[in-house]
């Protein structure tokens, strides 16, 4: 090679090393230069909240948080009934209470209602009140999210839905009460979706507890299928309407382990597909009038679900799914806690004693006994709580006089949800050291 060669490739060579350097260069920048991923946020609102911060040290109303609620974030919700004069849309984010065990409320004022748009949206944990909704509005529209552990609650002069379920939507273990004249508990749409461990009454006149017809498919659709596990379906005058008789609108609904009793003509084209399970006599709940849906130890439908695909862990209060040999049928599960007896230790130098008690749920706990003070402990969950044992001025008397009182200590159980066992009664000697 001469030496003008050799320089000319050298030079080539120092272009390309260039070149690579500058390109090298040029990506890092892109990359220092990105904006980093965004963090989820928790938006708190509260029913007294105002301004725009939205946290826990400055909560905002509901409809700024919705406003401020970005894809992936919660809006937490503090204790307390929020009254609301317009639309709120869940759009890929999730609502749910900021206090565990707490059910807010969302009282819609005139026809305003919630709607979950998007397959990210998650409503939970809620109680969804809208009695002024204009004739055929639902309180609430889950399209394509997911509702749960809901209790909603529709009125106005007639035709009022509870939740309108549609393309892929779903609500599991959740109440829905329409009110109205002609109204429906569930109406199902689009592409359908799936109701799952949810009791839908509708009370009002000639109400249906779930319909759905060809008129609620979009123009282009061809065929709606949905599902309906676990649940119960109850109207004034029919629990189940499915209706198509248009060719080119089929209708299916896959119907597993629900209590539904009255049926509407389908049409033609539209298939109910029984799966099993089915009940035809009536639930019965605690306080039905007052909307008090949850069962009774009487009903047919305890034990009498199916441990379908996607069951969720909790039922409507939070409790398990499955407490004895089966899920039940709705959104209620039929509870059966315990309270056991633990370590007593007594106190000789003061005649008093501390007892362990365990408790397998939340509920009330209350404590008596002669001539010992009675006590009542509220447990928020399931867990081990100390009660002190201390006697009455009676007892205290007797204990100065002997240096010790025999009492007999009986344990109430009063659970949240369902019934309860408590220990049987027990035989104690509280001793006192005279001086």
């Amino acid at each position: 090679m001469t030496a003008g060669g050799s320089r000319q490739a050298l030079r080539s060579r120092a272009t390309r090393g260039g070149a690579v350097i500058a390109t090298t260069l040029a990506m890092a920048a892109a990359v220092l230069a990105a904006p980093p991923a965004r963090a989820a946020v928790v938006r708190v609102a509260s029913p007294t909240g105002s301004g725009m911060a939205c946290t826990a040290a400055a909560p905002c109303t509901v409809v700024q948080a919705f406003a401020n609620a970005l894809s992936g974030d919660t809006v937490a919700l503090s204790p307390g009934t929020y009254v609301v004069g317009q639309d709120l849309d869940v759009e890929a984010f999730t609502v749910q209470p900021l206090v565990v065990g707490t059910r807010p409320v969302l009282q819609f004022t005139g026809d305003h209602r919630l709607r979950a748009w998007q397959p990210a949206s998650v409503v939970s944990d809620l109680r969804i009140e809208a009695l002024n909704l204009f004739p055929s509005t639902a309180a609430v529209l889950i399209r394509n999210g997911i509702g749960r552990r809901l209790e909603v609650v529709a009125d106005s002069p007639n035709s009022a839905k509870g939740v309108d379920v549609r393309n892929a939507g779903a609500l599991v273990d959740s109440t829905v009460w329409s009110r109205s004249e002609f109204g429906s508990a569930i109406t199902m749409g689009d592409g359908g979706g799936l109701i799952r461990n949810v009791t839908a009454l509708a009370t009002g006149p000639d109400s249906t507890g779930l319909f759905t017809s060809a008129s609620y498919m979009l123009p282009g659709s061809t065929t709606m299928t949905f599902a309906v596990q676990n649940s119960i379906l109850r109207g004034s005058g029919h629990d189940l309407h499915v209706h198509s008789g248009e060719p080119t609108k089929v209708i299916i609904a896959n119907l597993d382990h629900s209590n539904y009793a009255t049926v509407a003509p389908t049409g033609t084209h539209a298939v109910l597909n029984d799966l099993g399970g089915r009940q035809t006599a009536a639930p019965a709940f605690v306080a039905p009038a007052d909307g008090n849906f949850r069962q009774l130890a009487t009903s047919p439908t305890r034990n009498a679900g199916a441990p379908v695909g996607g069951l969720s862990a909790t039922a409507l209060d939070g409790q398990a799914r499955i407490q004895e040999s089966a899920p039940d049928i709705g959104a209620d599960e039929f509870a059966i806690s315990a309270v056991t007896s633990g370590v007593l230790k007594r106190n000789k130098r003061k005649g008093t004693a501390t007892w362990i008690l365990t408790a397998s749920a939340a509920g009330q706990l209350v404590v008596t006994g002669r001539k010992v003070k009675g006590l009542t402990v509220v447990l928020g969950g399931p867990g081990a709580t100390m009660v002190k044992i201390k006697p009455t001025r009676a007892g205290k008397k007797t204990l100065n006089r002997k240096g010790k009182l025999r009492t007999r200590l009986t344990v109430t159980w009063l659970p949240s949800v369902g019934v309860g066992t408590a220990p049987a009664p027990m035989k104690v000697v509280l001793k006192k050291r005279k001086r």
